[in-house]
């Protein structure tokens, strides 16, 4: 409660002739009190000299109106972006049903994803423990050292999203000229070995950031995962 105000509280005996003086002495009173708009009665018409109180309730909810209105047309998108970034998860985890051996499962990544996800580039990338990882080849699956992932990720980091960046070799192969943002996801895929990197790439240097919720290909990561120790049996 400002002073001002506290000092017509304490005030018994106000008669309308104090408040217009007051108001006279400070005409800036309802600009720092526009919550008394709410409540005073505003005329029944503006007149010459005097504020219209009534256009000012009605321009204040007319805004309070539009802001409602933007907050819930941004509601409204934000829950239809993540129901249609949950259906994309979906087919995804769908299409990896359809791998029979570890060649299907590299491909569907590969094809399948950048289609579904509406990226430009997926890859995967595992970290090499003796001859367990096969040396498969195939441009989007690619092998790496122990440690990999940890220079990438840090140690227990689990995703990494950043834009306005120049793609890993490592990670995307003859790809990594075209990446320009970036989604990798820590993938655990042995208990205490073997780790990799399901990489997004994007040609869109904006399409990543850090700032960007990652719970939705987090489960993808999971999945794919599962289907990785299945089918290299770590």
């Amino acid at each position: 409660m400002s002073s001002e105000t506290q000092a017509l509280k304490n005030q018994n005996n106000l008669n309308d002739d104090d408040v217009k003086h007051y108001l006279r002495q400070h005409p800036d009173f309802l600009e720092r009190h526009i919550d008394l708009l709410d409540i005073l009665i505003p005329p029944s018409a503006s007149k010459d000299g005097v504020v219209d109180f009534q256009m000012i309730l009605v321009e204040k909810l007319k805004a309070e109106k539009n802001l409602l209105k933007e907050e819930r047309r941004e509601l409204i998108e934000t829950a239809t972006h993540n129901m249609t970034n949950w259906n994309r998860i979906q087919s995804a985890c769908l299409a990896l049903l359809e791998a029979e051996d570890l060649e299907d499962f590299v491909n569907i990544i590969a094809q399948d994803f950048p289609v579904i996800l509406n990226v430009d580039v997926c890859c995967l990338a595992v970290e090499a423990y003796g001859n367990e990882v096969p040396d498969f080849k195939h441009p989007c699956f690619h092998v790496l050292t122990p440690g990999a992932v940890k220079d990438r990720l840090g140690k227990g980091g689990y995703a990494c999203l950043q834009g306005n960046i120049f793609g890993d070799d490592d990670i995307y192969g003859p790809s990594a000229e075209r990446v320009k943002s970036e989604a990798l996801i820590r993938l655990d895929i042995a208990p205490k070995s073997h780790k990799g990197i399901l990489a997004f790439g994007s040609e869109d240097p904006d399409m990543f950031d850090p700032e960007q919720s990652i719970e939705q290909i987090a489960f993808l990561g999971q999945v794919v995962e599962r289907f990785i120790r299945q089918f290299i049996k770590l």
